[in-house]
């Protein structure tokens, strides 16, 4: 555990022994999403934006639509903690975040809500007035309580920490801090 440099080497003598067989979506992911993370934690930006591009290239080679939607996703998500807002926005004007997450909605909900997820960020980054973050809050709020009905921890946590940066923009740091907070015990329960 915390070894960057162990987990990368493992993930580059394994991931291509993986891309040659068939894989499952989870699989796929996990080893791009996880190859690309460790990237960044090194503080290679192209090196991070080069492994989802296999990706992507593999996602078309195989026709995957569903790993071709969750990197395209994620490559949003990588961008935006770095402040290429201009290249985040691009990306996802052209995905269509909305449509993406009607079309995976049925068939893969962590895709669909991974992009739900994204298209909130990439709404936040572009800067939105005070109306639009309080409608933001708003609907948040609503999915975040849909989420922990349901027993979606992961999607209620991303969810309850894009809130508290809503909330934190709002001038609302109270609220912020109880969104965090809650974001922590679903985390970690029964602290």
């Amino acid at each position: 555990q915390g070894d960057a440099g162990g987990a990368s080497e493992l993930l580059e003598r394994s991931l291509p022994q993986v891309l040659e067989q068939d894989a499952w979506f989870d699989i796929l992911w996990a080893g791009h999403a996880a190859a690309a993370g460790i990237a960044m934690l090194g503080g290679d930006d192209a090196a991070a934006q080069a492994v989802l591009d296999r990706g992507l290239a593999l996602a078309e080679r195989r026709r995957l639509q569903r790993l071709s939607a969750r990197l395209q996703v994620h490559r949003i998500e990588l961008l935006l903690p770095r402040g290429d807002v201009t290249h985040a926005t691009a990306i996802a004007d052209a995905l269509d975040l909305p449509a993406l997450h009607a079309r995976f909605e049925a068939v893969d909900r962590r895709v669909a809500d991974a992009a739900w997820l994204a298209h909130w960020r990439v709404h936040l980054a572009r800067g939105q007035g005070p109306r639009d973050q309080a409608d933001a809050a708003t609907t948040l709020a609503a999915r975040i309580e849909t989420w922990a009905a349901e027993g979606s921890a992961l999607q209620a946590i991303e969810g309850l920490l894009l809130l508290a940066q809503v909330e934190r923009q709002r001038g609302e740091p109270g609220a912020g801090a109880r969104a965090l907070d809650r974001a922590l015990s679903l985390a970690v329960p029964a602290q």
